[in-house]
């Protein structure tokens, strides 16, 4: 016995108009499907944002706006990396395309010891979705952050793997 798909298309041939109805409806509820899921994790992503940002109003935090990355060792992931988060000293939460074409929504805690006038070094370490085929994986990365202004700051995320990641950011602090 195979699958129902199968099924089907064995116990139609011979009918071939059945055989394309029910082949192209399965496409079709495939695809809704599929931007279901990722309609689903886009508004998960917003809540969990706006959440973390109306929650934060007793200290500053910073709006960070992902932007391309660079894979060492791979020339097939998705360099457009793109994403909104919220980062404080304490934690970061947020959503991105990750590196598989899929949607990431992240929370994470946030540790940055290392002040150097402009320059500041931490880490970020916390659970995401849309990797390995599991509801949640570990994410994490090293951060560095250079004060342009006073409120804007250029981040770099470097990005420990199996061949490595580099993720350029923008972030407005208020």
């Amino acid at each position: 016995m195979g699958s129902i798909r199968h099924q089907v298309a064995d116990g139609a041939k011979g009918y071939p108009i059945i055989s394309h109805v029910f082949n192209k409806h399965l496409s079709v509820w495939n695809s809704a499907g599929i931007l279901l899921n990722r309609m689903r994790a886009t508004i998960v992503a917003v809540v969990i944002v706006v959440g973390c940002l109306v929650a934060s109003t007793s200290h500053a935090g910073e709006l960070l706006m992902q932007g391309p990355s660079v894979h060492f060792g791979s020339t097939d992931h998705n360099d457009a990396n793109l994403g909104l988060g919220y980062i404080d000293e304490y934690y970061a939460v947020g959503a991105y395309y990750n590196s598989y074409s899929k949607i990431t929504a992240y929370a994470a805690l946030h540790w940055e010891p290392i002040h150097i006038d402009r320059l500041e070094f931490g880490a970020v370490l916390g659970l995401g979705t849309g990797y390995n085929n599991t509801p949640l994986s570990p994410v994490g990365s090293l951060t560095g952050r250079v004060a342009i202004t006073d409120n804007w700051g250029a981040w770099v995320l470097l990005v420990p793997s199996a061949h490595g990641v580099v993720n350029f950011g923008l972030g407005y602090r208020w």
